[in-house]
């Protein structure tokens, strides 16, 4: 059975290494894996246009997107997990 995003159960160890990459300050590598994983699965349609406003996001956020520094200097991170429409691409 698929979760609300329509995932099937076997992406969520997928989305969960692409946070935790996020996590450690490296989403830049997050979206280039993520575009590359959505290339690779041949997505189109309405799921490639989330994957790529997704990849927008990160890649339009890098510098907001430091969260061991962040963490570091004592700035409040959310610990909420994320569910972004990138998980899509996991398959």
């Amino acid at each position: 059975m698929a979760d609300w995003l329509g995932r099937p159960p076997e992406a969520e160890g997928c989305v969960a290494g692409h946070l935790i990459t996020i996590s450690h300050g490296r989403a830049a590598r997050a979206a280039a894996e993520i575009s590359a994983e959505s290339a690779r699965t041949g997505l189109c349609g309405a799921t490639r246009e989330a994957v790529d406003a997704c990849t927008g996001y990160l890649t339009g956020r890098l510098d907001q997107l430091d969260y061991d520094t962040a963490l570091a200097v004592g700035w409040p991170v959310a610990a909420a997990r994320s569910r972004v429409p990138a998980a899509t691409s996991c398959g």
